[in-house]
């Protein structure tokens, strides 16, 4: 299946599930509209429609709402986009079901300072944060953590740590509670449990021992599972 193909695919799966809407009344007496979605929440996307669109949907408004989703103006320029483009729109489209789903990812691309990186650097990172979801045969495949660069580590270390300590960056300022070293966070070294795949957020000098951070006047535990 091409890229285009498969977000042909995606639009019909969209109206196949705002086609599932319901009239219902709250207890209130206010009208309102459930959907039996089966693969996205129709009822959050909505809202990135058009008005005028809510009501009259159709195939061809899926398709425009599924290009608006992946961060197009709209379904022809999707179509019109270069290869790279579609590869990262595809990555997206996979692990987006609702509004919030696209917010986390614009928020974290913001939140490592990526919203301004090239089409290759998005590709990487889109990877790197959906645990390298790669297209085709290969669907699912995680990468080895251990192979990751240190930056990357870094990174990955920052998303994962997601929301509790929304202001953490690379370069701020953590404190090792063993040592009292300060130091900055992308200076921390970055372990891998061997056999979880979790990833601990070390002191420099002291190493594994001491994997809990005093950052932002509380202690960052620098333990970040793979499931977190």
């Amino acid at each position: 299946m091409s890229n285009l193909d498969f977000f042909k695919k995606q639009a019909k799966n969209l109206f196949r599930d705002w086609k599932t809407r319901k009239p219902t009344i709250s207890e209130f007496g206010m009208q309102y509209y459930e959907y039996d979605s089966k693969f996205f929440d129709v009822g959050s996307l909505i809202l990135l429609a058009e008005a005028s669109d809510k009501e009259s949907f159709s195939l061809m408004k899926a398709q425009y709402l599924i290009a608006k989703m992946v961060g197009f103006k709209n379904w022809n320029e999707l179509v019109n986009a270069s290869e790279k483009e579609l590869l990262l729109a595809e990555i997206l489209l996979r692990h987006f079901y609702d509004e919030s789903d696209i917010w986390d990812w614009e928020n974290a691309l913001i939140f490592v300072g990526k919203e301004g990186a090239d089409i290759d650097g998005k590709i990487e990172f889109a990877r790197l944060y959906y645990d390298d979801y790669e297209t085709g045969e290969k669907s699912g495949v995680k990468i080895t953590v251990p192979n990751l660069s240190e930056e990357q580590l870094h990174e990955l270390a920052l998303v994962k740590a997601r929301p509790n300590f929304e202001g953490l960056k690379l370069t701020s300022p953590v404190v090792c509670p063993h040592c009292f070293h300060e130091f900055y966070f992308k200076e921390a070294d970055v372990a891998v449990d061997s056999s979880s795949d979790e990833l601990f957020v070390c002191c420099k000098n002291c190493g594994y021992d001491a994997y809990s951070f005093i950052y932002d006047g509380s202690v960052f535990d620098g333990r970040v599972d793979s499931e977190f």
